[in-house]
């Protein structure tokens, strides 16, 4: 048996640890890609599902009709994001946040209360969304919207893909 030298041990670990960094690299940028893909998926589900009727359109909390209720402002939100994801799904009974998975509380536990008939004050959804949609809407506004208490000419110009040159985005800082 041949024992090596702590110098030649260390040597090979590096190369190891060296040859890993190197192949995790296109994983790395792929996840990027994939994390990129994810939020602007949610922009997507977030047009569709009306999420700024309520919201605004910058998620502001600055509704978009007069009839919707008034959406909290996720820019400002220090919700978690599966605090995020249940809400999103299961709504929140009686302040008008509708809930979005169709089969809420009745064959998808919420908040923790057994299965059963939705709860009185609970809205219907303005749209049914899958988990995966119900995910990518939170990293949606948890890349893009919250923490960002101050709209920007980037934000404007994601949310319509144009470029922050633009005019019509002009009106932001």
């Amino acid at each position: 048996m041949r024992v090596l030298k702590n110098s030649t041990v260390a040597n090979m670990m590096a190369a190891v640890i060296a040859i890993g960094a190197t192949l995790a690299l296109p994983g790395a940028a792929m996840a990027q890609q994939a994390s990129d893909a994810t939020v602007a998926a949610g922009l997507q589900v977030w047009r569709t599902g009306g999420c700024g009727l309520c919201h605004g359109t910058f998620g502001n909390g600055e509704k978009t009709q007069d009839e919707m209720p008034t959406g909290a402002n996720l820019r400002t939100t220090k919700i978690d994001g599966p605090t995020m994801a249940e809400t999103i799904k299961c709504g929140r009974p009686g302040v008008g946040m509708p809930y979005f998975d169709p089969n809420a509380y009745t064959k998808d536990a919420c908040y923790g209360l057994p299965l059963g008939p939705v709860p009185e004050g609970s809205r219907p959804p303005n749209a049914n969304l899958t988990a995966e949609q119900i995910q990518q809407v939170v990293a949606y506004v948890q890349t893009k919207l919250q923490g960002h208490p101050t709209i920007s000419k980037a934000d404007c110009a994601y949310y319509y893909g144009l470029d922050p040159a633009d005019p019509a985005c002009a009106s932001f800082k």
